[in-house]
């Protein structure tokens, strides 16, 4: 028995103009941990190879999915363009995946759209990293939201 104390935020996603959600991993071996079926859990199978996972420690041989959920509430048309990078420790980025969402994609949904990619560990070292989405406006250039997820790769 015991207590955890700590704050929570929980951001206002209709508040900004742009906001990422938080970020959903999982890994080519999360499948292998059971997962009791359920309305939400369907609805992540959709989006993502397995169920989320919260470790962040994961063999080269694995294959990374990640999703996010992207609130735009820019009326007029746009595209939003999307970066997924992995960096090490030296700062020196090793995966780059780019990609534009349009705004006419979102307006049925209310301005929310989820972004998923997947990543291949093989063609990186073991180490630390920082898994980076980036979503920015083709309105606002310099109006941009991101999340930073940091994880390793073992041998």
């Amino acid at each position: 028995v015991g207590s955890v104390h700590c704050d929570l935020e929980v951001p206002d996603f209709d508040a900004a103009p742009l906001a990422i959600s938080g970020v959903l991993l999982t890994s080519s071996r999360a499948g292998i941990v059971p997962t009791l079926p359920g309305q939400h859990v369907d609805a992540l199978r959709k989006i993502l190879p397995g169920p989320p996972t919260v470790v962040r420690a994961f063999p080269m041989s694995e294959v990374l999915g990640l999703a996010v959920q992207i609130y735009d509430r820019e009326s007029a048309v746009h595209h939003v363009e999307m970066r997924t990078t992995v960096t090490g420790t030296d700062g020196r980025e090793v995966f780059r995946h780019d990609e534009q969402q349009s705004s006419t994609q979102r307006a049925a949904t209310g301005g929310a759209s989820p972004y998923t990619t997947t990543l291949a560990l093989q063609s990186l070292s073991p180490g630390r990293y920082t898994l980076t989405i980036e979503a920015r406006s083709s309105l606002a250039p310099a109006l941009s939201a991101r999340r930073d997820v940091p994880f390793e790769i073992l041998p």
